[in-house]
């Protein structure tokens, strides 16, 4: 697994064509872009690509609001078994173009 120091790796990377199997980002990000810009700017050219938002203690109204792409969401904290059954949704949903 690779995680990275800013948003912008991340995108450089993805730019750079190299694919990992999903991806996975918090909402809250600190300094820069948040979780959902990330998210849109990661899949711009790839809308079946496997993405994964991470949330913690947030209003239901407010993340339906910004989930403009309907993407599978993690509540924090969680379990791994969790974590293993929405890679898993993700990646179905997105071979399928659900």
């Amino acid at each position: 697994m690779d995680v990275f120091g800013t948003c912008e790796d991340a995108l450089k990377v993805l730019e750079s064509n190299i694919m990992p199997d999903c991806i996975i980002t918090d909402v809250a990000l600190g300094a820069g872009m948040d979780g959902w810009y990330f998210a849109r700017k990661a899949r711009q050219g790839l809308p079946e690509f496997p993405v994964i938002v991470m949330r913690g203690f947030m209003d239901n109204k407010v993340v339906q609001s910004d989930n403009a792409l309907d993407l599978p969401i993690l509540r924090k904290p969680f379990r791994e078994a969790e974590l293993s059954s929405l890679i898993e949704r993700a990646s179905i949903e997105s071979a399928s173009g659900s």
